[in-house]
């Protein structure tokens, strides 16, 4: 009798379907989620960004890395700087902008202005899907 007891306790437990096992070891939990950051379109940013004000104060690194090439020999400090100007009325009439994609991450900006010398690189991260300046070379003659 007691062969039989157990024989009834232990066979529905090796009788599952092996189909649902395989099954639930393959589905994806429905409870986890995967945090997806949408990245900011740099050129709808830097629409923003060179217009001045609070937006830009807010995306620039503070102390800002400020690099300057004086005779071919690059000086670095740090700086705080509360506005960058790319505005053509300031600069003159045969300033251009070149946006360059450096990395996946970096984006560099050289403003130039025609036949001054005027030849300033600024350089843009992507951080947590918002785009900061944190660097400006200037290597003006």
């Amino acid at each position: 009798m007691r062969y039989v007891i157990i024989i009834c306790v232990l066979l529905p437990l090796g009788c599952r379907p092996k189909i649902e096992r395989e099954s639930s070891a393959r589905s994806p939990k429905k409870d986890t989620y995967e945090l997806q950051v949408k990245e900011e379109d740099f050129q709808t940013f830097f629409g923003s960004f060179k217009q001045g004000g609070a937006f830009q104060s807010a995306r620039m690194d503070k102390p800002l890395r400020v690099v300057t090439a004086d005779n071919d020999i690059p000086e670095e400090s740090f700086q705080n700087v509360h506005f960058v100007s790319f505005r053509k009325n300031e600069w003159g009439d045969g300033t251009q902008h070149h946006v360059n994609k450096v990395a996946l991450d970096t984006v560099s900006v050289i403003l130039e202005v025609v036949d001054t010398g005027i030849y300033i690189e600024h350089f843009f991260a992507l951080r947590n899907g918002q785009w900061f300046l944190f660097q400006i070379m200037d290597s003006s003659t």
